[in-house]
């Protein structure tokens, strides 16, 4: 039936409904999700993105200053900065050192102005930069010729002692003349210790704490609070330059991870669309089909009314048409009784005719209260029960007349 069409297509409706709206719960949480993900995300690279520029300031300071030689005596930072000397020079010889922060401190400590000296080809260029030096009265400076010349062989490693040479790494082409220029240096885990190897070398000892003993006489040590060493500008710099190509790579790796889930609130955000869409469509369809089934329903309600109505009314017309056959009946049986009793009349009328042939004036009343009754008869068809009182009254005027005319034979008699 149409209802049955209607609300299985309602069902269907409501079953594509929640289908829409559990997809796009799904979708929705999907979509929180990536935002906070992406949220973290872009904090996150807007916090190192902060923590790089950072960085990348104090890399440019200290890159800066290492290029303007900061730290260096005016000598060293004129030789080595201003081109227009003359002096040809292959850098400073820190330029070669690399150390982590403790060797740095016991380096400094150790070789002290050595770090700032300058790397020259040759005695010649030595000779010239002095000159030039003592010209322009700009200080004192070292110098570390670096040519061919036989490498001196270290000497006997002091008791309880290492090689300075092997906490620091002294590269590219001139570390070994730079090795050999400087000599030997030791590092001792205690003053005691350094204090007992000083006695057999003229070579420098420096302590854990940087202290340093030439000969067995000389100490000097301390602190050196008040300014950063050349050796830690330099390893910072490095150390800035690894941190900023780490920084940079987790900031690609944060910015795609952003992307990626700005591509996934996107997808979401057009899942959710059509989910809604959907859930529309199917909302509209289930509004149309319940209005289908309640226009079922009423009709359905309207027919069923109808035929209470319909079958009220046969009802009502059976009982009536029963009542009318049962009054139909009874006039029947009335109208027979009186026929009956009519036919009774008659025969004994007829039988009073031939009796009474001698009164026919009394008979022609008798005949005129006959027709009378005749017609009261035609008129009892319609009136049963008064019918039945006629027929007593003439009944009765009947006997009286038989009565009478007997009265008036034995009178004649």
């Amino acid at each position: 039936s149409e209802r049955e069409v209607a609300g299985e297509a309602l069902r269907a409706a409501q079953g594509a409904i929640e289908t829409a709206r559990a997809a796009r719960a799904a979708r929705e949480a999907d979509l929180a999700t990536a935002r906070i993900e992406r949220e973290w995300r872009v904090n996150e690279q807007r916090t190192r993105e902060r923590e790089l520029a950072g960085l990348v300031a104090r890399l440019h300071s200290l890159e800066e200053l290492q290029s303007a030689r900061e730290g260096y005596t005016d000598a060293a930072k004129a030789i080595l900065a201003d081109a227009s000397l003359g002096i040809r020079h292959h850098g400073a010889v820190v330029d070669a050192m690399e150390a982590d922060s403790t060797a740095e401190r016991l380096a400094e400590a150790c070789l002290g102005d050595i770090l700032e000296y300058v790397l020259v080809s040759s005695h010649d260029e030595a000779h010239r930069g002095l000159d030039v030096l003592r010209q322009k009265q700009l200080g004192r400076c070292g110098f570390v010729v670096i040519g061919d010349q036989a490498a001196t062989s270290g000497g006997a490693t002091p008791d309880g002692c290492q090689s300075l040479w092997s906490l620091l790494r002294v590269g590219g082409p001139h570390g070994a003349a730079i090795r050999a220029a400087i000599g030997d240096a030791w590092v001792a885990e205690t003053f005691e210790q350094a204090a007992r190897a000083a006695a057999s070398t003229r070579a420098p000892i420096v302590t854990r704490d940087g202290d340093v003993f030439r000969g067995g006489r000389l100490v000097t040590g301390g602190s050196r609070t008040a300014s950063r060493g050349i050796l830690a500008t330099k390893r910072e710099i490095k150390e800035l330059h690894e941190k900023r190509a780490t920084g940079q790579a987790a900031l690609e790796v944060l910015a795609e991870a952003a992307a990626g889930f700005l591509a996934t609130v996107t997808a979401c955000e057009a899942d959710i669309l059509g989910f809604s869409t959907q859930l529309h469509q199917a909302e509209k369809q289930a509004i149309g089909h319940e209005v289908g089934v309640q226009r079922a329903a009423d009709e359905i309600s309207r027919i069923q009314r109808k035929i209470e109505l319909v079958l009220n009314e046969k009802r009502r017309a059976e009982e009536e048409r029963r009542a009318q056959d049962h009054r139909q009946e009874e006039a029947r049986e009335s109208i027979a009784h009186h026929e009956e009793l009519q036919r009774e009349f008659d025969a004994k009328l007829a039988e009073v005719q031939q009796q009474l042939v001698a009164a026919r004036d009394e008979a022609a009343q008798v005949g005129t209260r006959v027709a009378e009754a005749k017609a009261a008869h035609a008129t009892l068809v319609e009136r049963a029960l008064a019918f039945s009182n006629e027929v007593r009254r003439l009944e009765d005027s009947g006997r009286e007349l038989e009565q009478r005319l007997v009265d008036r034979t034995r009178e004649r008699e």
